[in-house]
């Protein structure tokens, strides 16, 4: 009975020392997020306590759910012995080690695992970093890269910081200011769109680089009646979608009417 006492104590004990480790991870890896200041002596004999090795490349990857416990519980499971995690109030956010693969082959495995597990998520990355100084970046472009590619591309799982570079700059340079001027072309357009005819020609136009023969097949409509729809864009906007100055105009208008 003493022993067995015995090994139930030790037991307990090495939970609670597993625990306690594992939250001071997390806790390093908060400190690499946020970066407010530099780091001390404490945080690099934390991270050679644990052997993390600070300065491998590493990326952002957000995971938002409903039950962010079992998202980490899934995570954990696909998590290489360079990769760190932490837990945070909406998700879960990893900083994969881009040397056993790239972010968005990991992401893609990883969402399928939570979809097959029936999880509702989302996941984001931001750019890859060379070293634990720039980890803080990375994790801010995966945030607005998450908020611009809902928003963008709702249906969508999985949103990558190179497909979303110019919309995430607008997000942190504009401020969201709805009387910012560049809007005006957008509102303008919707006032007089009220069948909204004008802004899906200017969508698909700008989705199809400007092809007008495949822009009008994709609209259904003929090659004469979209020339008739952009001159109108012009007319009201004073903005030729035909020139690419004029066109980039729009298009950041059309951004900004979203993500806004």
């Amino acid at each position: 009975v003493r022993m067995a006492a015995e090994m139930i104590f030790q037991e307990m004990i090495l939970i609670e020392e597993i625990q306690w480790d594992e939250r001071l991870k997390e806790e390093l890896v908060h400190q690499l997020l946020q970066q407010e200041d530099p780091f001390d002596s404490l945080f690099f004999d934390r991270a050679n306590r644990f052997d993390i090795n600070l300065y491998l490349p590493r990326v952002a990857v957000i995971v938002t759910a409903d039950n962010r416990h079992e998202v980490m519980k899934l995570v954990k499971k696909y998590i290489a012995n360079n990769d760190l995690y932490a837990m945070l109030p909406d998700g879960v956010v990893i900083l994969k080690s881009t040397e056993t693969g790239s972010a968005s082959s990991y992401a893609e495995q990883l969402e399928k695992q939570l979809r097959a597990s029936g999880m509702v998520c989302k996941l984001a990355a931001g750019s890859v970093q060379p070293d634990f100084k720039g980890l803080h970046v990375s994790y801010q472009q995966a945030k607005d890269t998450l908020l611009v590619g809902s928003k963008l591309d709702p249906e969508a799982d999985f949103y990558c910081y190179a497909d979303y570079q110019i919309p995430v700059l607008l997000r942190q340079r504009v401020g969201f200011q709805e009387n910012h001027d560049l809007l005006d072309h957008y509102k303008k357009l919707k006032e007089y769109d009220k069948k909204k005819e004008l802004i899906e020609t200017l969508t698909v136009y700008i989705e199809e680089n400007g092809e007008g023969s495949t822009a009008a097949k994709k609209l259904f409509i003929h090659r004469n009646t979209l020339s008739y729809r952009l001159d109108k864009i012009q007319s009201i906007t004073g903005k030729d979608p035909r020139k690419v100055k004029d066109l980039l105009e729009l298009y950041v208008a059309l951004l900004l009417s979203k993500i806004s």
